[in-house]
C-alpha cells in the first residue's frame, strides 16, 4: 500500500524516480532493497501495469562496449562503443526497454563475433581497459553481478538483431550461471 501511494503521488506529479529512492523513501519499512522491490513487483502485478507504468525505474546497472555503434534515425553516430566514454564504456540506459520502433537509435557492429557477458564488474572492467574487443571482436556487456532489466532487454536485442550469439564469462556456481 505504502509503494501503491508513494507511485500514486509520482504519476499525479506527472514525475518519475528510482526503485532506489522508494527504498530509502521507506528505509524504516524495508529490511533490504529486494524486499522494496518485491513489493514494488507486487504493486504492478496487482494493478496489471509494468513497473514503469508507476513512474518507477531501475538505476542502471549495466555497461557495455566494442565492436558497437548507436546510430541516431537521421544516420549520425550517437555512441561508439570503441570510443571509451569511461574505463567502463558507456551505460545501459532504459532506452532498450522500448520496442525497437520507439527507439531513436538503431543498431550496428562492424565486425563482432558475439555478444560477451562478463559477470565481474572488476573483470569487465578490466578488458573493457584493456581493449579487449580490438584483438576479438565483440561487444561487451556486464550488469555488475545480476542485471538489470534494461541490461537483459539490451543483450536478448542485440542477440536478435544482429544475429550473433550470446557467451557468458562468469562464476562456475549457479548464481553465476543464471
Amino acid at each position: 500500500v505504502m509503494v501503491a501511494s508513494f507511485c500514486h503521488s509520482l504519476l499525479l506529479a506527472n514525475r518519475t524516480t528510482t526503485t532506489r529512492e522508494v527504498y530509502y523513501f521507506y528505509v524504516t519499512h524495508f529490511r533490504s532493497q529486494k524486499e522494496c522491490d518485491l513489493a514494488i513487483m507486487d504493486a504492478a502485478s496487482l494493478l496489471q501495469v509494468p513497473r514503469a507504468s508507476l513512474g518507477l525505474k531501475a538505476s542502471p546497472r549495466g555497461w557495455f562496449a566494442g565492436d558497437i555503434q548507436l546510430v541516431q534515425k537521421g544516420g549520425d553516430i550517437t555512441l561508439d562503443g570503441r570510443a571509451l566514454q569511461s574505463v567502463q564504456g558507456s551505460p545501459v540506459s532504459s532506452d532498450w526497454l522500448k520496442p525497437a520502433s520507439q527507439r531513436n537509435f538503431t543498431v550496428h557492429t562492424l565486425a563482432a563475433e558475439c555478444i560477451l557477458v562478463v559477470e565481474k564488474e572488476g573483470v569487465y572492467n578490466r578488458l573493457s581497459e584493456d581493449r579487449f574487443f580490438d584483438d576479438y571482436p565483440c561487444i561487451l556487456v556486464t550488469g555488475k553481478g545480476f542485471p538489470d532489466l534494461a541490461t537483459r532487454a539490451m543483450v536478448h536485442d542485440l542477440h536478435t538483431t544482429l544475429g550473433i550469439p550470446v557467451r557468458g564469462l562468469a562464476d562456475c556456481d549457479p548464481f553465476g550461471v543464471m
